[in-house]
């Protein structure tokens, strides 16, 4: 149904400007990279409820630096990403943590 609705979806898949500007998604789709999320899962990290905003952003611009190292040697098959084992606490739940912060001071949200 999706491709009566949006025949324009359908033909990115064959488009070879997209296909090279998006390589890694186009990869990703065909399972043969994982996707940045799941990478994010496995990237481990320390924090606490004590911590403060600015402190998770710090240690968020640390481990994006490596989340980014780690990426390329997955993507460049120096890393085996089915091997990494899930921390008890990721670069993801980091992430949430601070989305969750921001949004419980939004004005909007309450």
């Amino acid at each position: 149904m999706w491709r009566i609705l949006r025949s324009d979806a359908v033909a990115v898949l064959n488009d070879r400007l997209a296909k090279k500007s998006l390589s890694r998604y186009f990869a990703v789709m065909k399972n043969e990279k994982p996707a940045k999320f799941l990478i994010a899962k496995k990237l481990p990290v320390g924090f606490s409820e004590k911590d403060s905003v600015e402190e998770l952003w710090q240690k968020h611009a640390t481990l994006t630096q490596e989340f980014y190292r780690i990426e390329k040697e997955i993507d460049s098959g120096k890393r085996n990403f089915k091997e990494m084992r899930a921390p008890r606490e990721s670069y993801l739940d980091l992430k949430i943590e601070i989305a969750n912060r921001i949004l419980s001071n939004c004005h909007f949200c309450t």
